[in-house]
């Protein structure tokens, strides 16, 4: 009998995936704008999310891949205090307290529900694809240090984007002083030892096709 073949089974699954993740990034800009809160759009993981369903939609593991490190981990992260918060009834890091408090709409809990599934479809994304090209941990370092300039210079203090003036409660002791030192210290660790995870994925994926 015929195996399988990998189209059998991503025939949709890029076109479908790719164009969600964009989409809600359309949404979550316009939601922004519609509650008079513009500065949200430089949250990163609203431009991600959209890069990331570009790379998934075109199956370009660069783009994909130099999102994800920049993602996923913040992302996991995310998730675990979620998961504390639905299951204990008290905040954890309080990253996600704002998922939690007064009444939402529909269209904005399910905009928020993509921290949830955007790095297993990604993994899922990366694992069919394969890994093509290297060094994407570096234009992930790039965007970065962009997005950390325009954070400082033109959002305002309070509202913390992508907690580029303060630290959230995990990390708190750290001195004002140095915190933005740290934060690229530690966002850079997060980029490369994502990198390198990833790349290991691919290299899975290699695998099973050489034993297929």
């Amino acid at each position: 009998m015929r195996k399988p073949r990998l189209n059998d089974f991503s025939k949709y699954f890029f076109w479908l995936v790719g164009l969600l993740f964009m989409i809600l990034a359309i949404m979550a800009v316009g939601e922004s704008f519609a509650n008079d809160n513009p500065f949200q759009i430089f949250w990163l993981c609203y431009l991600g999310l959209f890069l990331t369903g570009l790379g998934i939609f075109r199956r370009d593991t660069f783009l994909l891949i130099s999102q994800m490190n920049i993602l996923m981990i913040p992302i996991i992260i995310w998730g675990i205090d979620f998961f504390y918060v639905v299951f204990f009834n008290q905040s954890l890091f309080g990253i996600t307290d704002y998922f939690f408090q007064g009444e939402k709409i529909f269209i904005s809990v399910f905009i928020n529900s993509q921290h949830l599934f955007i790095v297993p479809l990604s993994l899922l994304a990366i694992y069919f694809i394969g890994v093509k090209g290297k060094d994407m941990w570096k234009w992930s370092m790039a965007q970065l240090a962009v997005f950390f300039v325009i954070i400082r210079l033109f959002t305002p203090v309070e509202m913390n984007i992508n907690y580029a003036f303060q630290p959230f409660s995990l990390i708190d002791f750290v001195p004002l002083k140095y915190y933005g030192f740290l934060w690229f210290i530690l966002l850079f660790v997060m980029v490369y030892v994502t990198n390198w995870l990833l790349g290991r994925l691919g290299q899975l994926r290699m695998k099973n096709n050489r034993i297929q």
